[in-house]
């Protein structure tokens, strides 16, 4: 790990396999999140800005297995209080970071991995990813306006402007059934999946509820 943290500087150890140790002082360099970021992404460019890996900085965070959480009841309080100290912004700031459970219904609406991308905001920020870009029903960039691409693009596949047009529809109704909470909605879900998963939005091995 690179040195010059100043005063909360992180101190690796010379054994193999121990966790890195921290002052308990705010980071030095604090970038701050972009409007809808994903706690991961931000983690990461926290790492960056702090010259120490995100397997590092996490150990220090006691987050399991190396990874960011991404969902409120990934964040234990003590990760949560003691990571809110370090970037000194509100816990409720950490937590609108997260990622809903995925279980308020029972559809498929949010991804596990990323799945698409904007490609302007990608190319002005490397490495970030937006919260909105991880729901099934998102088609556009809500930062840029600009239309969210496939990280992994159908090979060669042309899709009819009709079934586009069907599947933002389809898009809408999902969302305003997700943000109303509107259970009878969930009968129309089905087929919102269905042209959804046209355009290759949504994959169902990616995603966080049933199989």
């Amino acid at each position: 790990m690179a040195a010059g943290l100043g005063k909360a500087c992180l101190e690796c150890t010379p054994t193999a396999g121990r966790r890195a140790s921290v002052n308990s002082r705010p980071l030095p360099c604090r970038p701050p999140p972009i409007e809808d970021e994903l706690l991961s992404s931000w983690i990461t460019r926290l790492a960056q800005a702090n010259h120490c890996s995100v397997q590092e900085f996490c150990g220090y965070l006691d987050f399991e297995q190396g990874r960011v959480p991404e969902t409120v009841s990934e964040l234990v309080n003590g990760n949560l209080d003691h990571l809110s100290f370090l970037v000194q912004l509100p816990t409720s700031e950490v937590t609108a970071m997260t990622l809903p459970d995925g279980i308020r219904f029972e559809v498929q609406y949010v991804s596990q991995h990323d799945f698409q991308k904007c490609a302007v905001c990608t190319l002005q920020t490397p490495g970030l990813v937006l919260r909105h870009w991880r729901f099934v029903w998102a088609t556009a960039c809500q930062r840029c306006g600009q239309a969210l691409v496939a990280l992994c693009p159908a090979d060669d596949e042309i899709v009819p402007e009709k079934l586009i047009c069907r599947a933002n529809r389809g898009a809408e109704i999902l969302r305003s059934a997700f943000c109303d909470g509107d259970l009878r909605l969930c009968r129309r879900l089905g087929r919102v999946f269905y042209m959804l998963r046209s355009r290759d939005l949504a994959q169902s091995t990616s995603l966080t509820s049933g199989e």
